[in-house]
């Protein structure tokens, strides 16, 4: 990254390690619409270590109705919980 594309204090950040991918699903307000997008940490032998990434297009959901896109959460949540 280029200087002018962050703006923090790079002596506050943690970096953790793991072995397995976190996942991590996201609800945000953007210009009337909620977006729901479920990413996962790159693990060790991938190219960007510590990164989250969009897991794959069907991962990600637009909609203006609020109620929608909670239960859009809730399956997300189901759904990459009862992956083996």
């Amino acid at each position: 990254m280029d200087d002018d594309e962050y703006d923090w204090n790079p002596d506050d950040v943690s970096v953790v390690g793991t072995d397995v991918p976190i996942r991590v699903v996201q609800l945000q307000y953007f210009d009337q619409e909620w977006q729901v997008t479920a990413s996962e940490t790159a693990g060790p032998e991938y190219h960007r270590p510590g990164f989250t990434e969009l897991i794959s297009r069907e991962f990600s959901y637009t909609t203006s109705d609020f109620d929608d896109a909670v239960q859009k959460v809730r399956d997300f949540i189901r759904d990459l919980s009862s992956e083996k």
